[in-house]
């Protein structure tokens, strides 16, 4: 069952991947409630959203810190912040892991709390559901980048090597190729899971185009 702030029962925005969202405003909020037959023992949070889209309005900024807080609550049954999250532009999936917050009961209440930076920007919320099952067993083996060329820039290893907040700017039109060494494992026993770190740069109208040298 899903309840937003005012009570309303929104659960069926949320039960399938339709792109039927919740839009979630300022200070919207959204209560998630499982209940099983048996005590809950594993559970991963997993949410589909498209973040920051906007309505045809006049608009006010909104000072703060903005994004979603993922929240349970304590023994006292205080809602705490135990993940905040920033969507991305685009649909995503986000997963969060909640079994240090759980208490071996058989139901669990979470609680999505957005803010946002202006009175016109909302998030979409397409579907929310709890994985519960055995997690897998995994080998991770870290590959670091061997060799990063951008389109523009020419190679750019050494920013794109280590978390430090050197960033590579890339602009419409613009690709960033990007090498690993080889992994030595069976294909059949591969996955591939690309992480990185950045964030966006907004433009007004057209004006996202670098200046050539």
């Amino acid at each position: 069952m899903a309840v937003d702030e005012k009570g309303k029962d929104v659960t069926s925005l949320l039960k399938k991947k339709d792109s039927k969202s919740f839009r979630a405003f300022h200070q919207s909020s959204l209560t998630l409630k499982f209940s099983r037959e048996e005590k809950i023992k594993n559970a991963r949070l997993v949410i589909r959203m498209k973040g920051f889209e906007r309505i045809e309005e006049r608009w006010k900024p909104i000072p703060g810190k903005v994004g979603v807080q993922i929240q349970t609550k304590d023994k006292d049954g205080t809602w705490q912040t135990r993940y905040h999250m920033n969507p991305r532009n685009e649909w995503d999936i986000a997963v969060f892991n909640l079994n240090p917050f759980l208490n071996n009961e058989n139901n669990l209440e979470v609680r999505l709390f957005i803010t946002q930076c202006r009175t016109d920007k909302y998030h979409l919320i397409d579907f929310a559901g709890l994985d519960i099952s055995k997690p897998q067993e995994l080998k991770v083996a870290m590959l670091d980048v061997k060799k990063a060329v951008h389109s523009f820039l020419g190679v750019v290893t050494d920013d794109l090597s280590k978390e430090d907040r050197i960033y590579v700017q890339t602009y419409p039109h613009e690709w960033i190729d990007i090498y690993f060494d080889k992994l030595e494992e069976p294909i059949e026993e591969r996955g591939f899971v690309f992480v990185s770190r950045g964030h966006y740069l907004y433009f007004a109208g057209d004006t996202a185009v670098r200046l050539k040298r």
